[in-house]
C-alpha cells in the first residue's frame, strides 16, 4: 500500500511540474539591441569625421601635385580632368579662380560642333545670357577694387585675357579630352577637345591653349557621348552662334566644377588681383589684354 501511494504521489507532483509555468527568463535582447545600436552610431560617427577630414585634406596640399577638376552635370555625368597648374600656370590659375568663384554653376555646356571637335562650356546660362556681362547677381559678388585703388574692375572684371603658356603642353590639345581655352578672343570660355581631328578655323583663329586632360576612361567616354548628341536648333538655347548638345532632358547644365589639390602656399588666401596684377597696376603672371574703361562682351567678341 505504501509503494502504491507513493508511486501515486510521484505522479501528482510530475503532473504538477508540468503544469507549472516556466520560470520567466529575464530579457537580454532590448539591451543587447541597444549596445549594438550604440556601437553602430559611433561607428557612423568616426566614418564621417574620417571622411571629413580626408575630403578637407584632399583640398589643399602642401607640395605641388596636379590639381584635378570635377565637373558634375545635371544628366548625372562626371567629368574628371588633370589641370596641368605647374606647366601651364596662366589658364590653370584663371580656370581655377573660375571654379572657386562658382563662376560655372548653372552655365550649361553650350556648344559641341561637329564641324570644330569641341564641347564649350563657359558662362552661357539656358536663357542666352552670359554670366561675365549680364549676371548682376553674380557680378555684384565680386567687389575687388584694383591694388592701387583708383580703377575699379569690377564692372569689366570678365573682359581680361590671358597669355598662352610657354609649356610644350599647352600646344598638345588635340588629343580627345584635353581642356583648353581660346586666349585669343576669352579668358572665361572653355573647351573640351572631343574628336580626333578639329576644324583649321577653330584652330587658326582662335588659338588655342592647353592645360589639362581627362584624368579617366569613364570621363572619355562621357564626352564622346555628349558630342554624339542631336544639337539644339537656337529655340532651347537662343544664340546665334552656337548649338547646345542636348540629352533626354534638354540642355545640360553644370552643377558644379570642383577642384582638389590647391598647393596650400599660393591657393589658402589667393586673390585673383593681386596674382595678375602688380602693386603699380601693372599686368604681370601671364595677363592679356584689359580694358577697365569700356564693358567688353565675354561672347564671341
Amino acid at each position: 500500500m505504501k509503494k502504491k501511494r507513493k508511486q501515486r504521489e510521484s505522479a501528482v507532483k510530475a503532473s504538477e511540474a508540468e503544469a507549472a509555468p516556466a520560470r520567466a527568463v529575464p530579457k537580454k535582447r532590448p539591451l543587447i539591441v541597444a549596445i549594438t545600436a550604440v556601437v553602430l552610431a559611433l561607428a557612423l560617427i568616426a566614418g564621417a569625421i574620417v571622411v571629413i577630414v580626408v575630403v578637407l585634406n584632399d583640398r589643399f596640399v602642401d607640395a605641388y601635385e596636379d590639381p584635378t577638376a570635377t565637373v558634375k552635370l545635371s544628366n548625372g555625368m562626371e567629368l574628371n580632368f588633370t589641370i596641368w597648374e605647374e606647366d601651364c600656370p596662366n589658364a590653370a590659375t584663371n580656370f581655377i579662380q573660375l571654379a572657386e568663384s562658382k563662376y560655372f554653376d548653372g552655365a550649361i555646356l553650350f556648344d559641341a560642333s561637329k564641324n570644330e571637335g569641341f564641347v564649350r562650356f563657359g558662362g552661357y546660362l539656358p536663357d542666352g545670357m552670359h554670366r561675365g556681362d549680364e549676371d548682376t547677381a553674380y557680378l555684384d559678388t565680386i567687389e575687388r577694387m584694383s591694388p592701387d585703388g583708383k580703377t575699379d574692375y569690377q564692372k569689366n572684371k570678365f573682359g581680361y585675357r590671358i597669355n598662352k603658356d610657354s609649356g610644350s603642353r599647352a600646344s598638345n590639345y588635340s588629343a580627345i579630352g584635353r581642356l583648353s581655352f581660346s586666349y585669343r578672343y576669352t579668358a572665361t570660355e572653355f573647351q573640351i577637345t572631343a574628336a580626333d581631328s578639329t576644324s583649321l578655323t577653330v584652330d587658326g583663329k582662335w588659338e588655342i591653349s592647353c592645360f589639362g586632360a581627362a584624368a579617366d576612361d569613364k570621363t572619355i567616354e562621357n564626352i564622346l557621348a555628349i558630342f554624339a548628341l542631336s544639337l539644339d536648333d537656337g529655340t532651347q538655347f537662343p544664340h546665334k552662334f552656337f548649338r547646345a548638345p542636348l540629352d533626354k532632358d534638354g540642355l545640360i547644365t553644370i552643377q558644379s566644377v570642383k577642384v582638389k589639390r590647391l598647393l596650400k602656399e599660393k591657393w589658402k588666401d589667393f586673390d585673383f588681383m593681386t596674382y595678375y596684377v602688380k602693386e603699380d597696376n601693372s599686368k604681370q603672371n601671364g595677363m592679356g589684354n584689359w580694358s577697365s574703361t569700356t564693358q567688353k562682351k565675354t561672347g564671341n567678341t
